[in-house]
């Protein structure tokens, strides 16, 4: 059974993952009706919609980036020096070296 400890960090963890999730809420709310109101002019839907497609892929990926980058120092501070040693890939004894 996990420890107070545990679950906090569990919350945490589950918390940030949930970030885009919660974006990409919000911007669904905002963009639809405004695509449902450029419906009537095909040009300026087809701008908007490109628009948003751009700016939506460059936060995500720009999130991504930093929390790929981030990932190693957060298990170091999370977990202390015993979470980040390198261990081998392969734990069988017919593929060790």
């Amino acid at each position: 059974m996990a420890g107070e400890k545990e679950l906090g960090l569990y919350y945490v963890a589950f918390n940030v993952s949930q970030v885009l999730l919660q974006i990409r809420f919000v911007l669904g709310r905002v963009a639809f009706p405004t695509f449902a109101r450029l419906k009537a002019a095909p040009a300026q839907l087809t701008r908007w919609y490109a628009r948003a497609t751009r700016y939506t892929l460059a936060l995500a990926g720009a999130a991504a980036g930093i929390g790929i980058g981030l990932a190693t120092p957060a298990v170091g501070v999370l977990l202390g020096s015993s979470g980040c040693r390198r261990r081998r890939p392969c734990r069988y004894s017919w593929c060790r070296r």
